[in-house]
């Protein structure tokens, strides 16, 4: 049996191959590209030992070379980044490295604690559907929290009673409102009927909270210098231009996530999970 390491990177990776007793019989650069896949191929058949009895100690599940390992049979383990580091500095008191060095490690790491470290197993394609969406939608999330952080900064400048106006800063109606009236002037010369019309015109149901809507708009607050103003009302307009498509792409993707998820044969296990919900159920299966 051999222990290959790869350190990764965006461009080229490091091979390091370790026979059973740890001495270092290859070492090897590769692109990340179809040639460079198979160097590492024709690498181990010089060695003439079969893939499956090659035990691969890498970094990251997310990576084409971790694709390509998979698909020709090889063992994949993954090695965290700090179980690394642990590693490197009971070897060197110093903590300096470099790529080859790394790929050194990995395949040593691999050697004497194997059983520590997880075996990646690849995923079916509606788990990795599933994955695929589940990511999506957190950077979606993270996109919006910071977006909306930016609008709730500039409006709290110029325009606060747009903050609370309704449910959620980054409900649709919110932003289509901030889009069509982007300063507290534009909103407050709307009539009663006029703002109700905008809201049904945009599929707003609560019927019911319009009267108060329409009254917090109306309310006296402090207002900024119209240079000020002015000066951030493009901001405003462009944040919620932003920001719409993103809100309605997440709950569209929530959507198809949740029909993925309900697929799997594994679901009910997960859904009966106290506390888990439409995002947390898929994420943690």
């Amino acid at each position: 049996m051999l222990y290959f390491g790869i350190d990764w990177s965006e461009d080229q990776h490091n091979l390091c191959i370790r026979n059973a007793a740890g001495a270092a019989i290859s070492r090897v650069a590769f692109e990340h590209s179809l040639a460079g896949f198979e160097r590492l191929e024709v690498e181990r058949r010089k060695l003439n030992v079969p893939a499956s009895d090659c035990p691969v100690a890498i970094e990251t599940t997310y990576n084409l070379v971790v694709d390509f390992l998979l698909e020709h049979d090889y063992p994949v383990y993954i090695v965290p980044p700090q179980a690394t580091e642990g590693y490197r500095n009971r070897q060197r008191s110093s903590g300096a490295h470099d790529d080859d060095s790394d790929a050194a490690l990995l395949a040593d790491i691999l050697r004497t604690d194997r059983e520590s470290h997880r075996r990646l197993r690849p995923n079916t394609a509606l788990t990795q559907q599933i994955l695929a969406q589940v990511r999506l939608i957190e950077i979606l999330r993270r996109s919006i929290q910071r977006q909306s952080n930016q609008l709730r900064a500039v409006l709290r400048r110029t325009y606060a009673p747009a903050v609370g106006l309704f449910s959620d800063l980054t409900a649709p109606i919110t932003l289509q409102f901030l889009s069509q009236y982007p300063t507290a002037c534009e909103a407050q010369a709307l009539s009663r009927q006029a703002f109700e019309t905008f809201l049904r015109a945009h599929g707003y149901t609560r019927s019911d909270l319009i009267p108060l809507r329409y009254a917090r708009l109306q309310e006296p607050a402090p207002a900024a210098q119209p240079a000020v103003v002015q000066a951030y009302r493009s901001q405003v307009q462009t944040l919620a231009h932003i920001l719409l498509p993103q809100v309605r792409a997440r709950a569209q993707v929530l959507a198809q996530l949740e029909q993925l998820f309900h697929q799997h044969p594994d679901a009910p296990l997960f859904d009966s999970l106290p506390g888990a919900g439409p995002l947390l159920a898929p994420a943690l299966l």
